[in-house]
């Protein structure tokens, strides 16, 4: 195991969850001790254990907007202790089959010890789902495809029910009593933290979540494999079954029956739609491997170049910005620039056999401009496309997200007014709509009122554009003022419409008042603050920079929206 594998594990986990709780890791991660896996496993395993008490930052993400109306998903993100501590937790867990997913799962699933992640990335189980219900279609050409989907998931999940699965699947695997003791602990922090609620559920956002969730339809999973002849599928809280139209119907009924016994429903028939496997096969269009490959490679030339020529990455970024390119690249360390030089001649070597040569600045601009026609014209052609099914629909607008998602960075605002005019009347893609809105305006109202993962995603592009940005909120409540906080971060200006004042001690913090996080009766902001440590600001510079070689990049306008409903 590297010296760094849980701390780049929880890196990549939680930098795409929340960019305030990423921060405070960062923070936390700040020097080479507290980086290391003995302090993980050693130091901060057993200070979350001795911590009883919940350290959580609560925010709203945009999770859809249906009858004109934004619908929200609350979301409790771990202090970073807790998170370091969560993903040695995992890590362990990934050791034993015991708390592996039957086959008919596709989300959330466990990755070997070494792997920079604490799951695998979930387009991984999307591409395996949409691969396998399709073959299974292709071989029942006569049947039926019926979707499910489980009502508030997460929630809906006792922790008591939860705490005895836990426990049972430690017992089964014999795994050491100090993972078995922690798990209990997080379980009963989720507990405190929900004092206010008569019902306590399973909390959305800690990685620990998805463990137990898993874990908790483990059986259920396991018996619809078996009646159903391994034609069922699940993903998240989405489950999907082929059989003929008396088939389903019994299947239907189990799969109720055995989800009750948890106390969990599934939503009523608005939810529930039924396709023939051979419309499934004409309605159904996966995003091509092609299409997907393009942006990697587009990437992954990027990644190179930055690696082999991390002395031209300000001219890059430079060039960047003129062609309405905007991608903002994280700037390299002096201790990851030295961990290139010592392996630049080795990869030099390496590439000259191969035949890779290194591209210029002019020519990775010019393959991300060709990419961008590329998206323009495949979004031309199919964004006014009338589809008069279900399923055609929801495979229609996942691919315009996918699109919609890669122009935010590559366009011209010319084109991005274009298509905002596209989809301005499209519900699915209202994130995207308000997200170009927000650039073009730079008017960032509705962005916090979507939530603060809406704010992330606007703030990454905005601030390649300009430092200033507009808010017409009078009055803006916590959540709204998390997002303001965000922009701040970020090292982005904020002009008030009216006479406006933010006293909130996280929004003076972001904007450079380390003091303002001691002010209050806040854990998590107090742990924020005492972490970042009494110097001037470094949000900013933090935020644009990578902290290891092996950290992923975000793109935030791309992944904001693919969560699942749980």
């Amino acid at each position: 195991m590297k010296s760094e594998t849980i701390a780049i594990k929880a890196i990549n986990n939680y930098r795409k969850r929340d960019i305030i709780a990423y921060l405070s890791l960062r923070y936390y991660l700040d020097t080479s001790v507290s980086k290391t896996d003995v302090w993980a496993k050693e130091v901060a395993v057993n200070l979350s254990i001795k911590n009883e008490t919940p350290n959580f930052l609560k925010t709203k993400h945009f999770k859809s907007f249906i009858d004109n109306e934004i619908k929200q998903r609350t979301i409790y993100v771990p202090g970073p202790n807790d998170i370091i501590a969560e993903s040695v937790l995992i890590n362990e867990c990934s050791n034993f089959i015991e708390f592996y997913s039957n086959k008919s799962v596709y989300s959330y699933l466990l990755v070997s010890d070494e792997e920079d992640s604490i799951y695998k990335h979930y387009m991984h189980g999307w591409k395996e789902r949409y691969n396998s219900i399709k073959q299974a279609c292709e071989n029942n050409i006569d049947q039926e495809v019926i979707y499910f989907d489980i009502k508030s998931f997460y929630p809906s999940i006792s922790l008591d029910l939860a705490r005895d699965k836990w426990i049972e699947a430690c017992g089964k695997a014999k795994i050491n009593d100090t993972i078995k003791r922690l798990g209990i602990n997080f379980l009963s922090k989720y507990e405190k933290v929900q004092s206010d609620s008569n019902e306590k559920g399973l909390l959305v956002g800690p990685m620990f979540s998805h463990l137990i969730a898993n874990l908790v339809l483990n059986e259920v999973d396991g018996t619809m494999e078996t009646i159903t002849n391994d034609k069922y599928w699940r993903y998240v809280d989405d489950i999907i079954i082929i059989g003929t139209s008396e088939e389903v119907k019994v299947y239907a009924q189990k799969l109720t029956e055995l989800l009750e016994a948890l106390n969990l429903d599934l939503h009523k028939e608005d939810k529930i739609f039924q396709i023939s496997t051979k419309d499934w096969l004409s309605n159904s269009i996966a995003i091509d491997q092609e299409l997907s490959n393009k942006w990697m490679k587009r990437i992954n030339d990027l990644k190179n170049f930055i690696k082999m020529s991390s002395d031209q990455i300000n001219d890059l970024n430079n060039t960047f910005k003129r062609n309405n390119i905007r991608i903002d690249i994280p700037m390299i360390s002096e201790d990851i620039r030295s961990k290139s030089r010592r392996n630049r001649r080795l990869e030099d070597w390496f590439g000259n056999l191969i035949g890779n040569r290194k591209l210029s600045v002019s020519e990775i601009v010019n393959d991300f401009k060709i990419l961008n026609k590329y998206y323009i014209d495949l979004f031309k052609s199919k964004v006014e496309l009338k589809i008069d099914n279900t399923l055609g629909l929801k495979s229609h607008h996942t691919l315009l997200r996918y699109l919609v998602g890669r122009l935010i960075y590559l366009s011209s605002e010319e084109d991005l007014i274009m298509v905002s005019s596209k989809i301005a009347d499209i519900p699915e893609l209202k994130l995207q709509y308000e997200i170009i809105k927000s650039l073009i305006s730079l008017d960032i109202s509705m962005i916090l009122r979507l939530g603060s993962n809406a704010a992330q995603a606007a703030a990454q592009v905005i601030k390649i554009k300009s430092k200033v940005v507009k808010c017409y909120i009078t009055s803006p409540n916590s959540y709204e003022i998390q997002g303001l906080s965000i922009f701040k971060f970020h090292g982005i200006s904020i002009e008030f419409g009216e006479e406006t004042t933010v006293e909130e001690p996280l929004f003076k913090f972001a904007s450079g008042n380390i003091k303002a996080s001691k002010s209050i009766d806040d854990q998590f902001l107090n742990e924020f603050g005492a972490l970042h440590g009494n110097t001037e600001s470094k949000h900013e510079e933090t935020l644009d920079s990578l902290f290891n070689e092996n950290e992923s990049w975000s793109f935030d306008a791309m992944e904001s929206d693919y969560g699942y409903g749980y």
